[in-house]
């Protein structure tokens, strides 16, 4: 959305209004294998959190303390 011209003026007069009126701001696009690579490890994020939120001993614990998972968070990626 940033691409918009419009988005992109509003995201520079943001930048001016709080760090000062000599401030530059410049869009870099990232490559379709950045985007892909990106997008790939958001899908395995969110595997690893469906996965954790249906495993056996996470949904019998619920049920003992009546508790609710609030939020999931994914450690690093082995080998990475």
């Amino acid at each position: 959305m940033v691409k918009e011209r419009e988005s992109f003026g509003l995201l520079s007069r943001l930048a001016r209004e709080i760090f000062g009126e000599h401030v530059n701001v410049t869009l870099t696009v990232g490559s379709e294998e950045i985007r892909r690579e990106q997008r790939q490890k958001t899908d395995r994020q969110r595997l690893q959190q469906q996965k954790a939120l249906k495993h056996p001993l996470v949904t019998e614990a619920l049920e003992i303390f009546g508790g609710e998972i609030v939020e999931v968070k994914v450690g690093p990626e082995k080998g990475k």
